[in-house]
Parts: structure tokens; sequence; C-alpha cells
């Protein structure tokens, strides 16, 4: 799956479920460590983190 501004995780996270792999895309670094902050709490373990620099 993959996610295109995916902000924090609020769809990503419980979708990643699903999947065998999910990448969530953002611009927003800060945004990312908090999604991945997130993913940890939820012990999600199949979603790549991405940080697009335009």
């Amino acid at each position: 799956m993959l996610d295109l501004g995916c902000g924090t995780g609020l769809l990503t996270l419980p979708l990643a479920k699903y999947f065998k792999e999910v990448v969530g895309i953002d611009p927003e670094p800060q945004i990312l460590t908090e999604a991945k902050v997130q993913a940890n709490k939820a012990e999600v373990k199949n979603v790549t983190w991405v940080e697009v620099i335009s």
C-alpha cells in the first residue's frame, strides 16, 4: 500500500494490517517522526516512512 501525504499515519496504521508492505510518504519530517512513534505504540512493523523533498 502507498499512502501519499500520510501525515501521522492516521489512516496508514489501521490499514497496514491488510497489507504485506506499506509505504507512507510525507514532506514534513516532524510529522513522520510522530508517525514512527505512533507505529511503535501500535506495534506496526510493516511500514516504511519516506520524506519527500521538493
